[in-house]
C-alpha cells in the first residue's frame, strides 16, 4: 500500500506483520517490557537467498546427510543440543527480552530444550529404525526413507522450545532442515538454531528470517518436501492450501479453545489455582491454555471467589524482576486483541470480577 501524500511511500501499516515493523528490510524487533528496539537488527532473507538455501539443503541432504547412519545422525544432534547449553544464560535473556516471558519461564522452556538430548532422542532414534515383521514363514522390512527438505515455521511464544521439537525429528529422519523463526522472534530463534547447526554438516540446517513473504516462498517451493509449523489458524489453513497443490507433506499444530471442567467434589483449591495458573502463564499466550472453564452450579460462587482471590495475588510488571508472575503481552497489537476481546464479552453480558492495572 503506497502512502497518497508521499507517492513511492510505503506506510508503516504496509509492513506491519503480528504487530512488528519490517523496515528498509530489517525486523523492527521491540521490547515488549520498554518498548526500546533491540539490537542488532536482523536483516530479512532476501528471495535470492530463500532459493539458495532451498538448493543447499537439497544437496546436503542428498549427498550427505542421509548417506549418515542413524545412530550417526543421532549422535550429531546429541552434540548439536548440547551446544544450547553452552548458551543457556544468552538464550534465556534473549527470550525475556524479545516476547516478555518472565525469567522462571524462559529458564524452563531453555532447560526443557537441553533435556531434549536424553530419553527424548532416543524415542526419536527407535521410532526411525527399521522394524521387521514376521510370522515365522516370511519376513517383511518397514525402511523409514527421508522426504528431503522439511521447513519449519516455529512460533513466537515458545521460541526456543518448538524449534527443535520439530526440526530433531525431521533431522533424525535424514531430512534437511530450514528453519524460519517468527519475526517476533528472530534473535531467538538465531541462536538455537545455530548452536544446534554447528554440530552438522553445512546445509544440513539453516536459518532464514522474515514475515509471512519468507515463509510462502518456502512453502510454495517444489524442492522443499514437507512443512512443519506451529501458529495461528489462520496461517495453517494458508500453509495448507499451498501445500494441496502438490500434496506436499504437512505437521501443523495450531490455537485451541481449551476448556476446563470443575466438578462440584473436586478440590477447589487445587482447581482454582490451576485455572489462574493455566490461563496467565506466559500471559495467557499459549495455544493449550485454560480458555473457557465450565463449573458445577453448586460450587460457582466459592470457585469464583477462590479464582478472584488468587488472580489478585499475582504481580504484573518487568520480566525480569523478581517475584514477578506475569510479563507484558509479546505486541501491542496482541494487547489491544485482549482489550477488545473483553470489551466485546462486556458488551455480550459478561460480568468481570476482577481487572488489576496494566502497566504502560
Amino acid at each position: 500500500l503506497k502512502n497518497q501524500n508521499q507517492p513511492g511511500v510505503i506506510t508503516k501499516q504496509a509492513t506491519m506483520v503480528q504487530g512488528v515493523e519490517i523496515k528498509d528490510g530489517f525486523i523492527q524487533n521491540v521490547n515488549p517490557a520498554t518498548g526500546a528496539l533491540i539490537t542488532p537488527l536482523v536483516p530479512v532473507s532476501t528471495p535470492d537467498q530463500v532459493a539458495e538455501a532451498i538448493t543447499l539443503a537439497n544437496r546436503t541432504q542428498q549427498t550427505t546427510w542421509s548417506a549418515l547412519p542413524l545412530p550417526k545422525r543421532i549422535e550429531l544432534l546429541r552434540e548439536g543440543v548440547a551446544n544450547i547449553e553452552e548458551i543457556r544464560e544468552e538464550l534465556i535473556a534473549t527470550i525475556t527480552k524479545e516476547m516478555g516471558k518472565i525469567t522462571a519461564e524462559s529458564t524452563d522452556e531453555v532447560d526443557a530444550a537441553i533435556g531434549l538430548k536424553r530419553k527424548w532422542l532416543n524415542m526419536v532414534q527407535e521410532a526411525n529404525e527399521d522394524e521387521r515383521l514376521g510370522d515365522g514363514t516370511s519376513e517383511s522390512v518397514i525402511v523409514r526413507d527421508p522426504l528431503g527438505v522439511v521447513v519449519v515455521i516455529s512460533p513466537w511464544n515458545f521460541p526456543a522450545g518448538e524449534i527443535p521439537l520439530l526440526a530433531l525429528p525431521a533431522l533424525a529422519a535424514g531430512n534437511a532442515v530450514i528453519v524460519k523463526p517468527s519475526e517476533v522472534t528472530p534473535l531467538t530463534g538465531a541462536l538455537l538454531t545455530n548452536a544446534i547447526a554447528k554440530a552438522l554438516p553445512v546445509g544440513t540446517l539453516q536459518l532464514l528470517q522474515g514475515d509471512g513473504v519468507v515463509g510462502e516462498q518456502l512453502v510454495s517451493s517444489p524442492d522443499v518436501h514437507m512443512v512443519a509449523m506451529t501458529g495461528s489458524s489462520a496461517t495453517g489453513k494458508k500453509i495448507m492450501e499451498k501445500c494441496a497443490m502438490n500434496l506436499k507433506r504437512i505437521v501443523l499444530e495450531l490455537g485451541g479453545k481449551d476448556p476446563m471442567i470443575v466438578f462440584a467434589d473436586a478440590d477447589l483449591d487445587k482447581a482454582a489455582n490451576e485455572a489462574v495458573l493455566f490461563s496467565l502463564s506466559n500471559a495467557g499466550q499459549v495455544c493449550c491454555a485454560v480458555e473457557r472453564i465450565y463449573v458445577e452450579e453448586s460450587v460457582k460462587p466459592q470457585f469464583e471467589q477462590k479464582v478472584v482471590d488468587i488472580a489478585k495475588s499475582w504481580k504484573i510488571g518487568n520480566p525480569n524482576d523478581k517475584g514477578v508472575n506475569m510479563g507484558p503481552m509479546v505486541t501491542e497489537m496482541q494487547r489491544e486483541k485482549v482489550r477488545e476481546q473483553v470489551a466485546k464479552a462486556k458488551e455480550c453480558g459478561a460480568k468481570v470480577l476482577y481487572e488489576s492495572d496494566a502497566p504502560e
